[in-house]
Parts: C-alpha cells; sequence; structure tokens
C-alpha cells in the first residue's frame, strides 16, 4: 500500500525505489500468489516462500481456507550467501528448451499470476552437459527438443556480476546477472 491507501502497482514501486514483483509459490498441494515490492525482491521472495512453507507444514484439514497473509513483513530474514554472491529462488510456469548452433538454450518463465511471464526471466546457454546437468531433477523422458511446456518448478540462482541496461525505460539502471544453478519440481 502507498501512503494515499492505493494498492502497490509497478509505477508507485518505482516512484519508491523499489520492484513490484508478483510471485506464484508453491508448497506441497498449495499454491500462494504473493506481490512484492522492495529494492531487492530476492531476499523478500526468500522470505514468502519460507513463510509460506511453515504454514503449509502447519496446516490440518480445512483450516487453510481460514489463513489469510499477514499484511505487512513481520522482520526481514538473514538472506543465504555464497562467495559469488545471493542466492536466490523464482518459481518457473514455462520453459523452452533448444538447440542453436551455440549449443543448448533454456529458457525459464516466472509464474506470474499463476501464468507465464512473457519474458524469460532465466536463461542458460550451454553445452549438452551443462544443460542437462540442470535439467536431469526435472526432466521428463517423452520430451524432446526443441520443446516449450507449462511447468511448476522452482529455479535457483545466484545473483553474478552487475550489467548496465542500455536500452528502453531502464537505461542506465545497474542490475545484475542471475547465474542459473539448479531446478526442481515446486
Amino acid at each position: 500500500m502507498t501512503d494515499k491507501g492505493d494498492d502497490m502497482d509497478y509505477k508507485n514501486a518505482a516512484k519508491l525505489g523499489a520492484t513490484l514483483t508478483s510471485v506464484s509459490i508453491s508448497h506441497r498441494y498449495w499454491t500462494g500468489q504473493f506481490a512484492i515490492a522492495a529494492e531487492d525482491p530476492g531476499p523478500a521472495v526468500e522470505a514468502a516462500y519460507a513463510w509460506f512453507s511453515e504454514l503449509v507444514d502447519g496446516l490440518t484439514g480445512t483450516e487453510a481456507l481460514q489463513v489469510k497473509a499477514p499484511k505487512e513483513p513481520e522482520a526481514k530474514p538473514e538472506t543465504t550467501r555464497e562467495e559469488s554472491g545471493e542466492v536466490g529462488h523464482v518459481a518457473i510456469k514455462k520453459f523452452a528448451l533448444m538447440q542453436t548452433p551455440k549449443g543448448y538454450e533454456l529458457k525459464l518463465y516466472p509464474d506470474i499470476q499463476g501464468k507465464p511471464g512473457k519474458w524469460p526471466e532465466l536463461s542458460l546457454l550451454g553445452d549438452k552437459d551443462r544443460v542437462w546437468a540442470v535439467l536431469k531433477p526435472v526432466w521428463d523422458e517423452d520430451w524432446k527438443p526443441p520443446v516449450e511446456k507449462e511447468v511448476d518448478w522452482i529455479a535457483e540462482y545466484v545473483l553474478g556480476k552487475e550489467y548496465t541496461v542500455t536500452k528502453g525505460d531502464h537505461a542506465g539502471e545497474t542490475r545484475r546477472y542471475k547465474d542459473l544453478s539448479a531446478l526442481r519440481e515446486a
């Protein structure tokens, strides 16, 4: 919510210096929809995933019908870090895999309000061994590249080196690459 009581949208988030991220988090047989506004949404998504997982693990019977998410985050958890950068994860709703002259290209599209995003959140271009090492835990043997399918996966990544956006509305902004490290079923 903004100070005027409006719902948070991308424009209001940008005014606050934040990024508005919509995620769908699945744990066991439950799925939660979250809109997160933060300068760095990675830790907030991790906190939402942890909170939702604890909530689902504590539910019995039809209690889920009565549960509502808190309006404001209670405390910012410490983020997990690796030597090369911050670790994060994102819900994936669709993937595309194709073979190119440079190797195999994997594109992962985020879950945005239960539907695949228009643009990939993560991508990986590499030789067959590198790409299959990431895909192996979630791969269905019936799929043959080129393939594009809707899925319910969680992609784990490490924030890599910084880069500056050179075109479009976000020209001049500094961002960090997301280096795909693992995939798992949601």
